[in-house]
């Protein structure tokens, strides 16, 4: 999923939900101002990033899935095994944004 985080933007929190698989070898480029994130489908992933700059952790921000702001649609069945990190997401969008 990627989801416009920049307020002067038309699309301002507009998301797409983006399916890749390792049949067509597809790549998404995100630009810093969208959040993203992802899930799986399969038992096994490889992800790779390409960033423009140093990960900072004291910098990132974590939005719940959940989020009625944003009001994701997600898939039917959808019944995610989230990480620690992800049980954890308090922010909502109107906090990420600020």
């Amino acid at each position: 999923i990627v989801l416009n985080i920049n307020p002067k933007s038309k699309f301002f929190m507009n998301y797409k939900l983006i399916e890749l698989d390792s049949k067509t070898n597809q790549i998404l480029f995100i630009p810093n101002t969208y959040a993203h994130g992802f899930f799986v489908k399969s038992k096994f992933v490889n992800l790779l990033y390409k960033v423009d700059k140093k990960r900072s952790v004291k910098h990132e921000k974590v939005i719940n899935y959940l989020d009625e702001t944003i009001n994701i649609k997600w898939p039917k069945n959808f019944k995610p095994i989230l990480n620690k990190k992800d049980i954890n997401a308090e922010l909502n969008f109107n906090d990420v944004i600020k």
